[in-house]
C-alpha cells in the first residue's frame, strides 16, 4: 500500500512539473498554434535591463508585466476563463459589454443613453441646433450642403432584451433633446433610428445583429442607399446608382459579430442568420460627381467597407473629427489628422459635408466640427 502511494505521488509530481514547464516550453518553442485575442489588446515589450531601473524597481515591474502578457498558452487560458464566465455566470469579460436576455449583446453606453444618463438639457440642444442651422445656411450660400444624420441605437431597437435591472427608459435623453430641438427649428435631419424602429417588424432581413453593436450589413446598405438619395434630392442631381443583389442569409460575421468577437470565447455564440448583400456601383462617368467629407463615428465604417467613395469624385472620412481616411477603395489612414488641416480651405474645395452621430454620442454632435 505504501509503495502504491509513493508511485501515485511521483505521478502527481510529474504531472505538476509538466504543467509548470509546459507554458515556458510553449513560449519558447511555439509547439502549438495559438489564436490571437481580438479587440484592443495592449502589447507589452520585453524591457531592456539597466542598473538604474533595477535599483528603482521599475525593471522588475516591467518584466512582471511582460511575463504576464506573454507566457505560453495565455490566449487559450484567457478564452477558457472568459468562456466559463459567459457560460456559467452569463457575464462578459470585455469592456462595457452587457449580456442581455437570450444572449443579446450590448455596449453599456447605448443603454445609458436611452436611460437618460448624462442628459444635457433642452437649452443645450437648442443652442447646438442654432449653431448647426447657422453653419448650414452659411454653406448653402456657398452652394454647399450640410447633411445632418443620426445613426440608430441597438439598445433602443432591442429594448426587450436588455436586463430588467438595467432598463430605465427616460423621455429626457440626448437623442430626444436633439430631435426635438431640430424639429422646433425646422431643421431637416436624417433620423435612421426612427426609420429602423418603424421598419423593425416589416423588414425582410434583420436591421441589427444579435451579437454586434452596429447596424447589420443589410441595415447599413439600406441607410447608405437612403443617404445617397437624400443627397440627390438636396443637390437636385443624379449620382451613380448603388446596385445590390441578395444571396440569401449566412451566419453572423465581421461587424455583425463584433461584440462577440471581442469577448474572446472558446466557442461561437449562436445567433440568427443575417443578409449580406453584394454591392456594385454604376460606372456612368457622365453622372454628377461630388467632393464629400464625412464626419462620423464607427457606424460610418460600414459605408467605407461598402466602397461608398466610388460614388463621389473625392471622399474623406474624418473619423471622430480626428483621423483622416480617404476614398474608401484605398482605405488607408493618412499620416496627418484633422487638426493639421486648414478647415476653411477644406470647406472651399468640397461640396457636401455629412455628419453622422449615434445616440450615445449625439450630446457632442459633430465631434467638434460645429
Amino acid at each position: 500500500m505504501m509503495k502504491d502511494n509513493g508511485i501515485l505521488r511521483r505521478i502527481l509530481l510529474a504531472i505538476l512539473l509538466c504543467l509548470l514547464i509546459l507554458p515556458y516550453t510553449q513560449e519558447k518553442l511555439l509547439l502549438f498554434k495559438e489564436t490571437p485575442l481580438n479587440g484592443a489588446i495592449t502589447t507589452v515589450d520585453k524591457p531592456l535591463f539597466s542598473v538604474s531601473e533595477w535599483l528603482e524597481g521599475t525593471f522588475q515591474e516591467k518584466t512582471e508585466s511582460f511575463l504576464n502578457q506573454n507566457f505560453g498558452f495565455r490566449t487559450g487560458l484567457v478564452r477558457f476563463n472568459n468562456q466559463i464566465l459567459y457560460s456559467i455566470f452569463n457575464k462578459a469579460k470585455a469592456k462595457d459589454v452587457i449580456v442581455g436576455k437570450e444572449s443579446y449583446l450590448y455596449e453599456s453606453g447605448y443603454i445609458d443613453a436611452i436611460n437618460g444618463i448624462n442628459y444635457l438639457g433642452d437649452e443645450i440642444f437648442a443652442e447646438k441646433i442654432r449653431k448647426i442651422r447657422l453653419l448650414s445656411d452659411t454653406l448653402s450660400k456657398m452652394n454647399k450642403s450640410l447633411i445632418i444624420a443620426i445613426a440608430p441605437s441597438k439598445a433602443r431597437f432591442y429594448t426587450e432584451y436588455i436586463p430588467d435591472n438595467l432598463l430605465h427608459i427616460s423621455n429626457q435623453t440626448n437623442y430626444n433633446g436633439f430631435v426635438k430641438a431640430a424639429k422646433d427649428a425646422s431643421l431637416d435631419i436624417i433620423d435612421f433610428g426612427d426609420y429602423f424602429i418603424k421598419s423593425k417588424d416589416t423588414s425582410k432581413y434583420l436591421l441589427f445583429p444579435k451579437l454586434g453593436t452596429h447596424w447589420s450589413v443589410y441595415g447599413a446598405c439600406l441607410a447608405e442607399d437612403s443617404l445617397i438619395h437624400y443627397i440627390e434630392r438636396e443637390r437636385h442631381i443624379d449620382l451613380r446608382e448603388l446596385q445590390w443583389s441578395m444571396d440569401g442569409v449566412k451566419r453572423a460575421y465581421g461587424t455583425d459579430y463584433d461584440i462577440a468577437d471581442g469577448m474572446n470565447l472558446l466557442y461561437r455564440i449562436r445567433g440568427p442568420e443575417l443578409a449580406y448583400p453584394t454591392l456594385t456601383y454604376e460606372k456612368d462617368s457622365s453622372k454628377i460627381q461630388l467632393k464629400v467629407v464625412s464626419i462620423a463615428d464607427s457606424f460610418y465604417w460600414m459605408f467605407m467597407y461598402n466602397q461608398i467613395g466610388e460614388i463621389f469624385e473625392k471622399h474623406q472620412y474624418w473619423y471622430y473629427f480626428n483621423d483622416i481616411w480617404p476614398k474608401s477603395n484605398d482605405c488607408q489612414r493618412e499620416n496627418r489628422v484633422v487638426a493639421d488641416l486648414d478647415l476653411r480651405a477644406e470647406i472651399d474645395k468640397n461640396d457636401v459635408f455629412i455628419i453622422l452621430n449615434t445616440e450615445s454620442t449625439v450630446g457632442g454632435y459633430g465631434f467638434g466640427f460645429i
